[in-house]
């Protein structure tokens, strides 16, 4: 899978001539193997888009953690990683789930995150300010 390209969605946005509010979702940080690609290398890119489509006839609006306001509607989105504390009893349970996980869930050996918990912490707190 590549990273968003920012091509496709001026094709998008030129077609609807309507602001585009994009939230990754979980797949668009599958690596594919790629040892150059990460979370935060994706979001540069990401970024990157949404900064170019300043010059397109409606905007890109990249929310990864964020919010913004278009015609007074109140958008917020994140992806939300995985939190492995959610209703665990004993911290020394954290490690079995963590170890079970990529058995049941590609994501888990797709996606590059290192510290998964800072982001998680990240969405949440964006969702609630």
């Amino acid at each position: 899978m590549r990273p968003m390209s920012s091509d496709g969605l001026f094709d998008i946005v030129h077609r609807y001539d309507l602001p585009l509010i994009f939230v990754p979702g979980n797949h668009e940080f599958y690596w594919g193997g790629s040892t150059a690609r990460s979370k935060p290398s994706d979001h540069r890119l990401m970024k990157e888009a949404a900064e170019a489509s300043k010059s397109w006839s409606q905007r890109l609006v990249l929310l990864d953690d964020d919010a913004a306001e278009i015609g007074g509607v109140r958008f917020v989105g994140g992806t939300l990683w995985t939190d492995f504390r959610m209703g665990l009893e004993k911290e020394a349970d954290i490690r079995p789930r963590m170890m079970a996980a990529p058995k049941q869930l590609a994501d888990f050996s797709q996606i590059r995150l290192g510290d998964g918990s800072r982001w998680h912490q990240r969405s949440c707190s964006a969702s609630t300010s």
